[in-house]
């Protein structure tokens, strides 16, 4: 009887000690259970339901206590390979010191040319009427009434006409035709035109005025039905083969052009791609109220890629150092600072705040935050960026100043 007892006494209590043990299972998974919002990776909740800021069913995910406080992101070898993640190491090495100025796209003022009228009259119909418009050379302006000009000619087919009937070929004859047809060059006619006025012997009372030049239309100084008087401006047209580029500089930064002949630019609204300014221009003097001065570079522009206008970002050499340097791609920059996210001896993706200093040649100088031999990633470093704010909720150098102030 007393050994039926205490078998039932040894099955009772290995019954309790296992029922024990599976609770304590059950609540050591629940205590790693979490549910966050895939929109939101602030929001993270211990219990199901609906995301509070967008109202999104919440996700479950389980996360070790060292998930939730590491700062550092682990990934596998096949995921380093689909994020095109790759590293290399901080290291000193001699980079060449380089000065950036802001400057603007300009139209170069030697490739101006003005279209004036050579005649006085009236703007019967402009074939020109928007600035920006291309014009070629050959190609009709305006169509220009006008008294002096009809009466021209009237005397330069009148001359044609006395020297055929009465006097073909007589040198005085000839002189008053060929009087009569530089009159009419002057006055704007071309060859083509007069060889129409012969064959067709009527006056043209509206006159087309034919453009001797290409260009871009910059400026318009005349409508339709206007009155105008011999050398009045009518267009401006530039050619945009070439431009300038022109930064403004401050006394103490005038050395770095003295020496110069060539310049770096990038006018990035087309291309981070670095061209070739020749430099045209270091005015000698400043602007006494600004106390700036301005610097000229011209650049090709054959291609018509770049437009008058657009900003530019001129890049001087100023010396050479021999200091510790990353990759300028492995810099995040933030409004509160820079991060580079660096690999780990045991694999894990970690950022660390930097201090920067000059940059030059793709290499940027790092004065503090990390040490030579640390291995930065130089590629895929806002996709570890993202990851990190998806998990904690915010950038890296917020949840730092987070954790101090919690401190």
């Amino acid at each position: 009887m007393s050994n039926n007892i205490f078998v039932r006494f040894i099955l009772f209590s290995c019954f309790i000690f296992l029922l024990g043990s599976c609770g304590e299972k059950k609540d050591a998974i629940e205590e790693n259970i979490y549910y966050i919002c895939s929109m939101d990776p602030q929001v993270m909740e211990r219990q199901m339901g609906l995301c509070p800021i967008c109202k999104m069913e919440l996700a479950k995910v389980i996360l070790t206590k060292e998930d939730i406080e590491s700062v550092a992101i682990k990934m596998n070898e096949t995921q380093i390979k689909l994020a095109n993640i790759k590293v290399d190491t901080a290291k000193f090495q001699t980079i060449h010191k380089e000065k950036y100025f802001t400057g603007v796209v300009a139209i170069d003022q030697n490739k101006i040319k003005q279209v004036s009228s050579r005649v006085a009259g009236r703007i019967e119909h402009l074939y020109i009427k928007t600035t920006g418009e291309v014009v070629q050379a050959g190609q009709a302006l305006y169509d220009l009434y006008s008294e002096e000009l009809a009466s021209v000619q009237r005397e330069y087919l009148l001359s044609v006409k006395n020297n055929d009937l009465y006097a073909k070929n007589k040198p005085e004859y000839v002189t008053i035709v060929n009087s009569s047809k530089n009159k009419l060059f002057l006055l704007g006619m071309n060859e083509g035109q007069m060889e129409q006025l012969l064959s067709e012997g009527i006056v043209q009372t509206s006159f087309p005025v034919i453009s001797a030049v290409s260009g871009v239309v910059t400026e318009i100084n005349i409508k339709e039905g206007d009155y105008m008087d011999e050398g009045t401006v009518c267009f401006e047209l530039s050619d945009l083969s070439s431009l300038w580029v022109e930064a403004q500089l401050y006394p103490d930064e005038m050395k770095y052009f003295r020496s110069q002949n060539e310049v770096e630019l990038i006018i990035s609204c087309i291309s981070d791609e670095k061209l070739i300014g020749k430099l045209s221009f270091l005015n000698p003097e400043f602007q006494q109220d600004r106390k700036v001065s301005l610097v000229r570079m011209e650049i090709n522009n054959s291609n018509r890629l770049y437009k008058p206008g657009m900003m530019a970002y001129v890049i001087v050499k100023a010396g050479k150092e021999k200091v510790l340097s990353v990759p300028s791609d492995a810099i995040i920059q933030g409004g509160k600072g820079s991060v580079v996210w660096i690999r780990n001896k045991d694999g894990k993706f970690e950022y660390k705040r930097v201090t920067t200093g000059i940059h030059g040649e793709g290499f940027t100088e790092i004065i503090s935050g990390i040490n030579e031999e640390e291995n930065v990633v130089i590629s895929g470093t806002y996709l570890l960026n993202s990851e990190f704010i998806f998990k904690k909720g915010m950038d890296p150098i917020a949840y730092t100043q987070r954790k101090k102030n919690e401190k």
